[in-house]
């Protein structure tokens, strides 16, 4: 990461050594698991090659590890807009579709789980009620000593 940083100090303005750099540095970000850096990293050197495949497929799977799969599924179409019949974007776009779908399905089971839990409280409460069973009354303790006639 050092050389990396250092090379980008110089301020080289040949763009494709600009684009090199920042894609070496995004890849290395990756790596280490920086994914804010690395996003940062392969926008800009997109910015100087918009066509490189291999960029896309950084910045999408950055996404992916974060598990932001709108955004992800967002750049993954931008690439394949720039880069069409890319099979490595498409399978990108079968992962984040299968994530997409999964991530529905266990919304759709905590709305059932917490529409069923509410179901049981009423049905607790409806039972509590017909036996006539006043809720949210202070229970008053007496004393041992007063006997109940």
């Amino acid at each position: 990461m050092h050389f990396f940083n250092e090379a980008m100090a110089t301020e080289y303005k040949e763009p494709k050594t600009r684009f090199e750099l920042y894609m070496g540095r995004a890849k290395l970000n990756l790596l280490i698991a920086q994914f804010g850096k690395c996003k940062e990293d392969a926008l800009e050197a997109l910015k100087f090659k918009d066509t490189d495949e291999q960029m896309w497929l950084i910045l999408s799977r950055s996404r992916y590890f974060v598990e932001k799969w709108q955004e992800g599924m967002k750049y993954t179409e931008q690439g394949l807009a720039k880069c069409p019949g890319s099979p490595k974007l498409l399978h990108m776009k079968g992962l984040y579709v299968e994530a997409l779908a999964y991530e529905k399905q266990c919304i759709q089971d905590v709305a059932t789980l917490q529409a069923q839990k509410e179901d049981g409280k009423m049905k607790i409460y409806r039972n509590l009620r017909s036996k006539k069973v006043k809720l949210g009354k202070k229970v008053h303790h007496l004393p041992e000593s007063v006997e109940l006639q």
